[in-house]
Order: structure tokens, then sequence, then C-alpha cells
């Protein structure tokens, strides 16, 4: 039996219906705040666990009986938590994670973390090769996965087998997880303004995560990295690309140095005087104006990928589309 953790995330959903077709026996480790309607179609599918994560009790107890973790329960960029709460859950629940596996010898364990993590460097190019540290375009969601990577490896060090995905932007509309396609799919929808900005968008299609993820627990060497992503392209691209999805036009806000220096002030003081918590530090402002390379030429190579590209994941969309139930009838019918 294999435990998945983050039953509400966008890459676990995919996930868990990849593996239930393919055979295996899921246990779905979940929080109570889980509305598990919103799952009847897995009910005589998988087993479900429900559970706090920083409960050490309550994750041995999920733990013992399976034979491999895939741990995707992490808070993710997008959630407006405070720095100590991200930290705790992120590394702290791993932390819970690869000690109760270390306890009931289940030695398989696959973390799904993010290309923020790798501490890459502008103008310069990051790989599975490269060693991450934490330097000053690390933000406190990269600085958070970072600390719960640590936990994972300290976990292959003690004996566990061990994978680790670094994955770009998941593109996906089919789960209860809010996602950037998504999110910048309503803007555009809503006739708001996008943001256009240096970075680009390093993307790959969920679907491509959940068959990287089942292909590296059958792999025969562990304790490797790999980056999982489709493809680069800049942000207006991007954005033009989902406009014409949607038959729609766009209206873009250009990013410059001015404005985010307005931005970094406005949230400052809206934390100072409405007491709000702070969304944007001068960290982030930094991350955002600079552009950062990838390359995962080995796991493309390593693993056989042929990795899905925007248009190809639009093409897919105009399907999904016309069953647009959130769990429409061709998952239900897959498991």
């Amino acid at each position: 039996m294999i435990l998945v953790t983050g039953i509400n995330r966008c890459i676990s959903e995919e996930l868990i219906r990849c593996l239930v077709a393919d055979g295996q026996k899921i246990k779905i480790f979940h929080s109570k705040a889980i509305n598990l309607n919103h799952y009847n179609h897995w009910k005589q599918k998988v087993a479900f666990f429900e559970g706090d994560l920083l409960d050490v009790t309550d994750v041995y107890d999920a733990i013992e009986g399976v034979t491999a973790v895939y741990h995707c329960d992490l808070i993710p960029e997008w959630e407006n938590l405070g720095y100590e709460s991200r930290i705790k859950y992120n590394v702290e629940g791993t932390a819970n994670i690869v000690n109760a596996m270390l306890y009931h010898g289940v030695n398989r364990l696959i973390f799904f973390s993010s290309l923020s993590a790798l501490g890459a460097l502008p103008e310069k190019i990051a790989d599975e090769q490269t060693k991450i540290e934490k330097n000053e375009w690390t933000t406190e969601y990269a600085l958070s996965i970072i600390l719960a990577e640590r936990e994972v490896w300290r976990g292959s060090v003690e004996g566990l087998k061990i994978n680790v995905l670094n994955c770009g932007q998941v593109l996906t509309h089919h789960c209860n997880d809010y996602n950037h396609f998504y999110k910048e799919s309503l803007n555009i929808i809503k006739n708001q303004s996008v943001d256009i900005y240096s970075s680009s968008i390093y993307y790959v299609d969920v679907e491509d995560v959940a068959n990287v993820a089942i292909k590296v627990l059958y792999e025969k060497e562990w304790d490797k990295r790999y980056l999982v992503f489709g493809g680069e392209i800049n942000r207006l691209d991007f954005y033009n690309q989902i406009a014409q999805f949607h038959s729609l036009s766009i209206k873009t806000k250009n990013i410059n140095a001015t404005k985010i220096f307005f931005k970094l002030t406005k949230d400052i003081l809206k934390s100072i005087f409405l007491l709000q918590r702070r969304t944007f530090r001068r960290v982030d402002a930094k991350q955002i104006m600079q552009k950062f390379h990838y390359d995962n030429a080995w796991t493309t190579e390593h693993l056989n990928m042929k990795w899905t590209n925007l248009t190809e994941f639009l093409e897919k969309e105009k399907y999904s589309e016309k069953n647009n139930d959130l769990h429409g009838n061709e998952i239900k019918s897959e498991i």
C-alpha cells in the first residue's frame, strides 16, 4: 500500500488517479478540513486516513503498514500564511513523515519540491546537480521548501531511499486547489490586467508530473533529484496563449522598478497601520525582477520523457471543458 499526503493538491489528485488506474492500493492522508464529498468516486478504491501532519501520533499511525510514501502536502507559495506557520508545516510536517518512515522501516519516499528550492542564481543555469544554498533571492516560501528538503535528505543518510521532484508551475484545471494557470485564466476572463515582469514561467502539465512520480517509484537507483518541467515561456507569451484559448484579448501591466517600489511600500504601510500580514517583501521584489534558468536535460533523458508543451496542454483543455465537472466522467471511468 502507498501513502499519499495532500489530497486537495493538484499533483496528488492526478497522482492518485494514475496510481489507482495502475492497480496500486492507496491510503490518502488528509486533514479534518477536507470535504470528502468531493472524492466520493474514490471511496471504493482507496483508504482514507484523517489526521494532522503536525501530530506525530497521527503520522506514525498513517505510515504503519505502507510500503512507500508520496509526500505532496506542503503549503504552496500562493497561500497567504505567516513565515512561522509556513516553516512549521512544511519543515516539521516533512520531518514527521521522515521519522515515522524510519521507525516503521518504510524506506521509499518521493518528495514533491519546487524549482524555487534550487537556490538558482540570476543568469546562471541550475540543473539536477546544483548545490542548494540560501541566497539573496531566496523567498520565505523557497526557504521553507529548502529546509523541508533537508529533512528528506537527512532521511536518506539514515537509511531511506528518496527521490526529490523539483516541479515548475503546475498546469491543470481538474483539482480543488488553486494553481497558476487557473488564476491567470480567471484574470483574463474577468478582463483584469495581468502583470508582466522579467522572470519566465517554467511550467509542467500535471499529467507529466504524475508520470514522472510513478516512473521514479520503480527506479533501481534512488537518492536522485529530478527537475520536472515541460517548457519555459515569457509571461507575455504565456498570457497571450491563454487569451487566445478563450478567444479574448488581454490587458497587461508592465512592472518596473518604480512600480515594485510602490507595491513594496504599500505592503509595509498596510502591515503597520492595518496590522495586515506582509505578502510582498524585498526578496520577493528582487526575485520577480530577475531571470533564472533551469536545465532538465538529464531528467528528460534518464526518464525518457516527452513533455507536454503549453499548446498541447491547451488543446487538451478544449476537450476537458466539454466535461467540466471538477471530477468529470473521464476520471471516474478511469479509476
